[in-house]
This record gives structure tokens, sequence and C-alpha cells, in this order.
């Protein structure tokens, strides 16, 4: 190790990866990576240190979205010579985001479909994504701004029960300048980060510095303290519940403590519809305190009848699958 920044970092992802058990004998791991300080850094670490957990990399994965041009392609350019430098097969997709969406959330969505289908061909056990510490404060301050409730506070998970890990959740991003500055590792940067027309931008650049000034130096750190205190409860909660069912009895519903109760509805309906996506906390008041028969919420139809509370998918047609071109080299 070259210098004490370098030690923290490296020591930081060795914490990190033990603490939430990202790693096991025999797994093999792809890195995605963007070009970015943060998923080059990420590469970097896992490098040196998953040999340490008896893993091995496996690969770099690189999304290019076609949202910058040239710039776009120079990056692609860039991770596929960095694979090749390290003898690591490399995979890409071109993943074009829907225009009639929201931009950051349709480019998020096809990324982790890329991920996953790796996963599920075997090309890996476990994709890193490099998701740091600052963007751990960021997910949190966003997600309270709209009203969130504990669940979301938890934020971006360290690990994710479809094989996503986050070595590098506790890591910020001067570390991870300074670290790959010190080893002299080049990497890209991404102009999108600067646009204030994405509001993760401006949180970012405009009002964590703000708050920082103003009324904590340390919120990032606060922020952060925060998520892993949610996610820590949310995954105790996971564990003492029933298992998730679409189908619920309203009198059971009614005894359980509302914090409890919340939490089961949430999983209903999660089984019901596949997901949470657009549902708040008024939506699970509305369950809670259901007097009619009958009412729709985002993504799923939930009816009261005979004791029972039952949970379904709406009748609206999902999205046509959009088109896809993967390439391994």
């Amino acid at each position: 190790m070259k210098g004490s920044e370098d030690c923290s970092v490296l020591e930081r992802v060795l914490k990190a990866i033990s603490r939430y058990n990202m790693l096991a004998p025999g797994d093999r791991v792809i890195v995605a990576v963007s070009g970015g300080a943060d998923s080059v850094c990420l590469l970097h670490a896992l490098l040196e240190i998953a040999p340490e957990f008896g893993a091995s990399v496996a690969g770099v994965a690189h999304v290019n979205h076609k949202l910058r041009g040239q710039e776009s392609e120079e990056d692609e350019r860039f991770v596929r010579a960095l694979a090749t430098h390290h003898k690591l097969a490399f995979y890409t997709v071109i993943a074009t985001v829907d225009a009639s969406q929201n931009l950051e959330q349709s480019a998020r969505r096809e990324r982790r479909e890329f991920f996953e289908g790796l996963i599920s061909q075997g090309a890996a056990s476990k994709i890193a994504l490099g998701h740091t510490l600052d963007d751990q404060a960021e997910t949190v301050l966003f997600r309270l701004l709209r009203g969130s409730g504990l669940a979301g506070l938890a934020g971006v998970h360290p690990v994710s029960a479809n094989g996503l890990i986050r070595p590098l959740i506790g890591v910020t991003r001067v570390e991870i300048v300074k670290f790959l500055r010190e080893r002299s590792i080049e990497w890209r940067e991404d102009r999108s980060n600067a646009d204030p027309r994405f509001a993760r931008n401006r949180i970012r650049h405009q009002l964590l510095p703000q708050l920082a000034r103003e009324w904590n130096p340390n919120l990032v750190q606060a922020l952060a303290q925060l998520a892993e205190l949610a996610f820590e409860e949310e995954r105790a909660w996971a564990q003492t519940l029933p298992a998730p069912s679409a189908s619920l009895s309203a009198k059971a519903l009614r005894e359980m403590p509302r914090a409890a109760a919340r939490r089961v509805i949430r999983r209903a309906i999660q089984a019901a519809k596949g997901d949470l996506k657009r549902i708040e906390f008024q939506h699970v008041e509305r369950v809670l305190d259901m007097k009619s028969k009958r009412a729709i919420l985002p993504g799923v139809e939930v009816t009261k009848s005979a004791g029972r509370i039952e949970f379904a998918p709406s009748a609206a047609k999902p999205a046509p699958k959009r088109s896809r071109h993967a390439v391994l080299t």
C-alpha cells in the first residue's frame, strides 16, 4: 500500500465486505465500471482484496446508454482497454433509455436488468457496484425530502438478494480520488454529473453543501449512519415477520402492532405486483384503515371479503420490452 489514504480505502472496503458478508469462497465477481473514479477505484480495490476472501474478479461490465454521443463511445473504449489490461472478460450492452419516463430511473432499470442477466447466465455469482458513502447520503436526503418511510431511508443496500454488492459504501469520493491519484490511475469524467437538470445533481452540488455549511459539517456521515440504522432495522423485521403472502387475515392484521402491520402490507403488495414502485405511505395506510371492499393502488388491486384482504396485480398491461444488444469480448 502506497499511503495512508490508500490504506484507508482498502481497509474500508475490506470492512464492508466482511461486515455484510459480500463475498464467499468461490465467488466470481463482475465489476460494473462506467469509467468514472468510483467504479475504477472499485475494480482496483477488488483485484487486490477479493482473493483474501477466496473470491475472484471474473470480468468487467459496462453499460452504454448512448446519451453523450462521442463521449459515451470513448467511455466504452476506456473501460474495454481497462479490462484488457487486467486480462478480464469484458461485457457490454447498448441500453437506450425510455424518453417517455424518468431518465435516471429508466437508465437504472436498464443497468440492473443487464447485471441480473449476467448472474442468471452464470457469468458471475456477484456484481459489484461503485456506490459510495456520498451516494448513500444523497439517496437518503432525496428520499427524506420525498416523504419516504423507514424502508426507503435504508437508502442503497450494501448487499441485495439478487447478488448485487457495494464494497465502496463506506468510502467517500474525496478518499477515492486520493486513492487513484496516489496510484497514478486514470479515470473518465462524466460531464452529465454536473447537469442541474437532474435532481440528484442539485442535491449533490447545491443542497448537501449548503446544509453542511449551515447546519452540520458531518452531514454526509450522519445521513449514511441513518441509512445503516434503517437497513439493520428492516433486516431485523424481515427475520421476524411471516413469509410474504398476497392474502392476509384482516383480524390478524388488526391485532398486530401498527409498525408490523405496515411491513406485512408492503410485503403483500410486493408479492402481488413484484415490486413497491410508486407505493407510498398513504397507500399502506389506506389498506390498514380499509372500510370498503375494494381499493386500487398503483399497480395492485386490494379486495376485502370474508375476513381476508387479497392483493392482486392491476389489469394494466406491462410495457413492452425494449430491444437490447449484449456483447462479450
